[in-house]
């Protein structure tokens, strides 16, 4: 996915998050800090939910489909012929449109104190 379609499916799956927890509290809950959508242990699921798998079951999901929401990367989903480059790359897009969406929500809720714990 280039830095484009990151944003698209990260915005999915913010609607998704939003749908579910019906509002936008959880960006909350996000430490922003620490996101890392590659890391097993602090990607955007894992904070919300307790695990990654967690998180898919929870939202009704396939792992397969988690990269349509921007929860997963097309290079080690579909098991793209790619350098680590592209997957690092992919990764930080992924990363950095998660923050973004957070802090927009965190803002247009008026909770500019749990956006600056994590700027």
């Amino acid at each position: 996915m280039n830095r484009r379609e990151c944003e698209r499916a990260v915005r999915r799956g913010a609607k998704l998050l939003d749908k579910y927890f019906n509002g936008t509290d959880w960006a909350k809950k996000i430490n922003r800090a620490s996101l890392d959508v590659a890391s097993i242990g602090s990607c955007t699921l894992v904070q919300l939910f307790g695990g990654y798998c967690e998180g898919v079951g929870t939202l009704n999901l396939r792992v397969d489909n988690a990269i349509k929401y921007g929860f997963e990367s097309t290079v080690v989903m579909k098991g793209e012929r790619a350098t680590a480059m592209r997957a690092v790359e992919e990764y930080n897009y992924l990363t950095k449109c998660w923050k973004e969406e957070i802090a927009s929500r965190l803002i247009k809720n008026g909770n500019l104190e749990a956006f600056k714990m994590f700027v």
